[in-house]
């Protein structure tokens, strides 16, 4: 993320289940946030992070419903991950949160 970049999008309209694109995050605070252009029964989307060359999921960020986690995240590549059920658009966001 560059500087002045407050938006990086994960998941935009995606249907069914799968990895979202990877973006890089410089670090800081930040929020992620999701929701469905329907519902969002029976589903996940996850927030991950590549240490060496693997995806790990960061520690309580995922969201069984529309909303949003907030917390500090070191840099690196990330990206969402969607699991479950198979609602229409659903969509993903990292944003920076300045102080």
């Amino acid at each position: 993320m560059g500087r002045g970049e407050t938006l990086l999008t994960l998941l935009d309209d995606s249907d069914g289940t799968g990895n979202g694109s990877s973006v890089r995050f410089d670090g800081g605070k930040a929020l992620f946030a999701a929701y469905a252009d329907t519902t969002f029964p029976s589903q996940s989307v996850t927030l991950q992070i590549e240490l060496d060359g693997t995806w790990v999921t960061c520690n309580d960020v995922t969201l069984t419903a529309a909303g949003a986690k907030a917390g500090e995240l070191p840099p690196g590549n990330y990206r969402a991950v969607k699991t479950g059920g198979s609602p229409d658009g659903v969509h993903a966001y990292l944003i920076r949160v300045f102080p």
